[in-house]
């Protein structure tokens, strides 16, 4: 499996850095990891353990990040470190691990100006959204009272495969509302809070990352097989009346032959 992987690198001041590097040597024992940046500067030495490519969010290469089986976004409550991924997550989906279920402060930070700042509170609360943004705005709300009410954690997934989440809270509503995979991964929070008297275990975290990472690309592969299926089996049946289902062809090329010939054979 080849995996994108984006998140900050050394030096930079992040719990996450840590995180990715004690997991990344067995990552690679199960998997082709990519690193991913346009953090300056970051640690050159990487390079001898793990393939890092430079990245500038106007000019990313879409035809690279295609060749990979999967994307692991990380987003954190930090704009300036997030900001980036997050802006590429939405136009290439992948699974987002999140390490913070609040992300007001996030969006508050990212958006380049107050109207956009509002537009992001309307997408994910309509109106509501739209008159407390508003209120916020004019030191009517706290900044606390805002993230606890209008956490904004929706945008962060708008057009993710996956996410997956250290908080059992947040485990439990994002599974209620049945959109997408949604992981737990409460042992993540081992390697993030230095205090922690729970002995982590790096290669079982790598087993349960690769493991979500090939439920979701099998889920993605189907959907868009069933896709397929359903735009061809009506060409089909337009074709032959008594062909109303792919029963009648030994595997999906022999139909897409089919329509190719029958086309052809009436221009």
């Amino acid at each position: 499996m080849k995996i994108n992987w984006f998140s900050p690198l050394p030096p930079a001041n992040s719990d996450m850095t840590n995180y990715t590097i004690k997991l990344l040597t067995f990552l690679q024992e199960k998997a082709e990891i990519t690193f991913w940046t346009n953090q300056s500067p970051w640690d050159t030495k990487l390079k001898t353990e793990v393939a890092v490519k430079e990245y500038k969010i106007e000019q990313i290469s879409w035809l690279e990040l295609n060749q990979g089986d999967v994307n692991i976004y990380h987003i954190d409550n930090n704009a300036e470190l997030y900001g980036d991924i997050w802006q590429i997550s939405r136009r290439f989906p992948g699974i987002v691990i999140l390490h913070d279920e609040k992300l007001q402060d996030f969006f508050y930070m990212l958006s380049s100006s107050k109207n956009e700042y509002i537009e992001y509170m309307k997408q994910c609360y309509g109106e509501e959204g739209n008159k407390n943004a508003r209120l916020f705005l004019n030191n009517y709300h706290s900044r606390e009272f805002m993230a606890k009410n209008y956490p904004l954690t929706p945008l962060a997934l708008e057009n993710a495969l996956g996410v997956i989440t250290y908080n059992y809270n947040n485990y439990l509503t994002l599974s209620a509302q049945n959109r997408i995979f949604v992981g737990y991964m409460p042992s993540l929070t081992n390697f993030i809070n230095t205090d922690n008297n729970i002995n982590s275990n790096p290669l079982s975290d790598a087993d349960a990352l690769i493991n979500f990472a090939s439920q979701v690309c099998q889920y993605r592969c189907q959907s868009s097989l069933d896709r397929i299926v359903n735009r061809i089996v009506p060409e089909l049946t337009y074709l032959n009346p008594k062909i109303e289902t792919l029963n009648n062809f030994e595997n999906l090329v022999d139909a897409i032959e089919f329509i190719t010939l029958s086309v052809n054979s009436n221009s």
